[in-house]
């Protein structure tokens, strides 16, 4: 029971630190994955008292998640959305798909990444899984 409670407690934390930053679909799924790991942690558990105390956390992170989620819907639906990513020199295992795959379905049509290290058109050649989706790069 302790490792859900602990794989809890670190998701919870990542999420409040991505809602911080400022990243909240990746803090949406996080609080989404922490309130099932306490929840999986709460029904083990034997006293009432202690029980109570956990739900009501857990309404919280749930609150939370529902008010990032509707920034995100308002955001989406004005075509408004909008993330940043800092990526510290020589920092690896950035991929395109690790940064955008979750945006990746059967609807997106173009991506379009501004890039300041990009010099070269050579160096915007990426092919996602999927060729029919296009997506251009910016020299600047």
């Amino acid at each position: 029971m302790s490792n859900s409670l602990e794989l809890a407690q670190f998701l919870l934390k990542k999420a409040v630190d991505l809602d911080e930053k400022g990243r909240w679909t990746e803090s949406l799924n996080f609080y989404q994955e922490g309130v099932t790991e306490l929840l999986k942690y709460v029904r083990g558990l034997p006293s009432r008292d202690d029980q109570q105390k956990i739900r009501e956390k857990v309404e919280t992170y749930i609150g939370r998640a529902e008010i990032l989620k509707q920034k995100l819907d308002e955001k989406k639906k004005m075509g408004d959305y909008h993330e940043q990513f800092e990526i510290k020199n020589n920092d690896k295992g950035y991929s395109y798909e690790s940064l955008f795959g979750r945006f990746l379905d059967e609807f997106v049509e173009h991506i379009s990444v501004t890039d300041p290290y990009i010099h070269n058109t050579f160096q915007n050649q990426y092919r996602l899984d999927n060729q029919d989706r296009p997506w251009s790069g910016h020299v600047p």
